[in-house]
């Protein structure tokens, strides 16, 4: 029973998914530096894709970029522009989500995507759907409201999904997202993880074990 029981705890042991978190402070630009114009491009080790109607981008958010150039937010009244300063969790940017954003992982992996910051960039009650695929089908949604004011933490909980998507109403609402935590996994069909060396021992020893037992019957 014993050596059953350990042989059963070994085969159970999974390496813990290596978590990284995307903060987008790797950017070291005045305003606002563009990621993807409706087209895929590579940002981080993922692909985004900003749809047919917005754009993606890091933002510093002391600044705000307006008809070419870029002006400090304390120039501006109100809280237009302000929710990306508001959702700033790690400094100095935050990344800018328009339109019908995407966020995919290179070659065909499948992501999980945990949980992220997120404020509404221009107006309060702002209505997102976060909306998660496998191989074009949908296995996940869940819609947030947003505001302004400052970042909300959203658990998101998306498991083996090969693209995460942005959606907002027919307003296409601009938002900031901030420490995105997410987990690269496997391609599709690829073989299982390896196990450990520690985890093959344990095993290799409960089997010893059974074989022990049946002999000894």
């Amino acid at each position: 029973m014993i050596v059953a029981a350990g042989f059963a705890t070994a085969i159970s042991i999974q390496a813990s998914p290596t978590l990284s978190t995307l903060t987008f402070d790797d950017v070291n630009s005045p305003g606002y530096y563009n990621i993807s114009w409706s087209q895929d491009a590579v940002y981080d080790g993922m692909v985004w894709n900003a749809g047919d109607s917005g754009d993606i981008g890091i933002i510093n958010p002391n600044y705000y970029y307006g008809w070419g150039e870029y002006d400090p937010l304390s120039l501006f009244t109100g809280q237009a522009g302000f929710g990306y300063a508001n959702g700033l969790v790690s400094g100095p940017n935050v990344m800018d989500l328009g339109g019908t954003s995407s966020m995919r992982a290179q070659g065909g992996y499948t992501f999980d995507l945990y949980s992220g910051y997120f404020a509404a960039a221009w107006s309060d009650n702002t209505s997102v759907t976060f909306v998660g695929y496998l191989n074009g089908v949908q296995t996940y949604s869940d819609t947030v409201i947003l505001n302004t004011e400052a970042p909300t933490l959203v658990n998101l909980g998306f498991v083996g999904v090969d693209k995460v998507s942005f959606l907002g109403g027919e307003d296409s609402p601009y938002i900031s997202a901030d420490n995105l935590v997410f987990n690269l996994n496997g391609a599709p069909g690829a073989p299982a993880p390896t196990p450990e060396p520690a985890t093959l021992a344990l095993a290799g020893l409960g089997l010893a074990g059974l074989i022990a037992a049946r002999r000894r019957k």
